[in-house]
């Protein structure tokens, strides 16, 4: 029995299990480690897909098993992040609600909006699987995206202005709303692949990706929430004057 079809779906699991260590990272407070077990997980997430197509394995097994996989890492561990970051806003409004068999804060019951995010990444997770539009292309944004955004957040809140805002629950609140309804939206979006190298049918992937370079080097790991909102803009103005055309 040949190993080599065990290959993705081990890589895969992998994923998984960076999401699982990232998010009792997240839990306990501890961002940065949340962070580098996110971007591992995703890292294992771009090489499963490469796997199965090198070693003509694609299954639907494989194809279910990376969702799920998905929804833990880029679903599950972004909710964690923005619940805690709620929290963290709401610790004046701390008073217990108790009752003999469920003692919790009013915080906790609050925050707990964070897991939209959770619930709409598997949402699209399961349309992604069935929409057949979504081959060359994204509708709505992917999960990986958002988790880039969300996941990194924490990172943000030493820059001048934003430190302010992101410690406003409400802030966190509309930030978590508007991107829970992005995974689900139907706003177009170009996917990074590439049948050739050439700048002619690539133009946003090599502006995005110079983008992105630019600003890591700029800013390091807190480069990635606004990466995400340029390639929502990037892609908005894109779709825009090619509906003209």
């Amino acid at each position: 029995m040949s190993i080599k079809k065990y290959i993705p779906n081990t890589i895969t699991l992998c994923n998984l299990l960076c999401g699982v260590i990232a998010t009792i990272f997240a839990y306990n407070g501890y961002y940065q480690h949340a962070a580098v077990f996110f971007l591992s997980g995703i890292v294992f997430d771009f090489f499963d897909g490469f796997a199965a197509r090198m070693l003509h394995v694609k299954s639907d097994i494989g194809k279910e098993l990376d969702s799920l996989a998905d929804c833990i890492t880029s679903g599950l561990l972004p909710s964690m992040v923005m619940y805690k970051m709620m929290q963290n806003s709401l610790s004046a409004w701390s008073t217990d609600w108790v009752v003999d068999w469920f003692p919790v804060s009013w915080a906790q019951i609050a925050s707990s909006v964070a897991f939209l995010i959770v619930m709409f990444s598997a949402l699209r997770l399961a349309i992604f699987n069935l929409d057949t539009r979504q081959t060359e292309s994204f509708i709505g944004l992917p999960t990986p995206a958002c988790g880039l955004v969300i996941v990194f957040l924490p990172f943000l809140t030493d820059m001048p202005y934003l430190n302010t805002a992101l410690s406003e629950y409400w802030v966190l609140l509309i930030i978590t709303v508007i991107f829970s309804l992005l995974l689900v939206s139907e706003i177009p979006l170009f996917a990074l692949k590439f049948k050739t190298f050439g700048w002619k049918n690539n133009q946003n992937k090599w502006i995005l990706i110079a983008f992105s370079a630019l600003m890591i080097f700029m800013i390091g790991m807190k480069a990635f929430p606004f990466i995400i909102i340029f390639y929502l803009i990037q892609s908005v103005i894109s779709n825009k004057m090619t509906s003209k055309n």
